[in-house]
C-alpha cells in the first residue's frame, strides 16, 4: 500500500479520527500489523492502514448478574428436587 505524506499521523490523531482506542493502535504498531515510522520521537502511523485494519473486539465484560442467576436457578432446582445443597467448607486445609 502506497503512503503519501498526508497519510501519516500520530497514534493519538489516528485514534481520534478512526474511533479506535489508542491502546489498540499501539498494539497494532508493536505487533507490526500496520506501517509506522518514528520522527523526532513521535511514532507516526499510516491513517489509511489504521482505517483498513479491523480491530477485533476484546473480551466481553463479565456480568456478575448472569452468574448469580445461574447459581440461584441451580439452588432452586436442587431444593425443588429434594436434594440437599452443601456449602463450601472454608478455612485452612
Amino acid at each position: 500500500m502506497e503512503n503519501n505524506s498526508e497519510d501519516w499521523v500520530t497514534q493519538r490523531e489516528a485514534a481520534e479520527q478512526t474511533g479506535k482506542s489508542l491502546a489498540a493502535i499501539n498494539n497494532l504498531v508493536r505487533r507490526g500489523r500496520i506501517a509506522s515510522k518514528e520522527i523526532y520521537g513521535k511514532t507516526l502511523v499510516s491513517l489509511s492502514e489504521v482505517q483498513a485494519y479491523d480491530v477485533a473486539p476484546g473480551r466481553p465484560p463479565k456480568n456478575p448478574a448472569d452468574k448469580t442467576r445461574t447459581l440461584n436457578a441451580a439452588f432452586k432446582q436442587a431444593i425443588e428436587s429434594g436434594r440437599k445443597t452443601r456449602k463450601k467448607k472454608g478455612g485452612k486445609r
